[in-house]
């Protein structure tokens, strides 16, 4: 926190949209700045999960089962988007779809 303050990363109020798939990274991101804005950086952080339908729907569920109780821990918005149709086919129509 104390760098993102000198850094001016971050600042009080700053609205924070974190992209979260449920891997250890982005759920990761989320909880540090949950954890920041528990120790007094006033964010409003949201958290979005985007299914691109290439896991099955299975494992998409499993995700977002994830996500969700990321978003619940932290007491956060969460924003959900389904699989495209069809579905992306590769990470540049991915990004298009996002």
């Amino acid at each position: 926190m104390e760098s993102s303050r000198a850094h001016r990363l971050l600042a009080a109020g700053d609205r924070v949209l974190v992209a979260v798939s449920g891997g250890a990274d982005s759920v990761a991101l989320a909880l540090l700045l949950g954890a920041a804005k528990e120790r007094g950086l006033p964010l409003h952080l949201t958290l979005a999960h985007l299914d691109h339908g290439w896991r099955g729907a299975r494992a998409a569920a499993a995700d977002r089962t994830v996500v969700e109780g990321v978003a619940d821990r932290l007491e956060a918005p969460l924003a959900v988007a389904a699989a495209p149709c069809p579905p992306a086919r590769s990470e540049d129509d991915a990004r298009r779809w996002r």
